[in-house]
């Protein structure tokens, strides 16, 4: 099954492109357990001390 037959397309920006808007881990990395970070369509900006798993995203 194809992207397209997956959404419709006039919920797409720009039918040619895809956007991300979820991020789920589960026991991913530094991350225990189950966390789910929405990202916002004007852009997402993750900051943090060393180590807390900026980079493992």
């Amino acid at each position: 099954m194809s992207i397209a037959t997956m959404l419709p397309m006039g919920d797409l920006t720009n039918p040619g492109q895809m956007r991300l808007a979820l991020v789920q881990v589960v026991n991913w990395g530094t991350f225990h357990g189950a966390h789910t970070m929405h990202v916002d369509r004007n852009g997402t900006l993750l900051t943090g001390n060393s180590g807390v798993g900026k980079s493992t995203l």
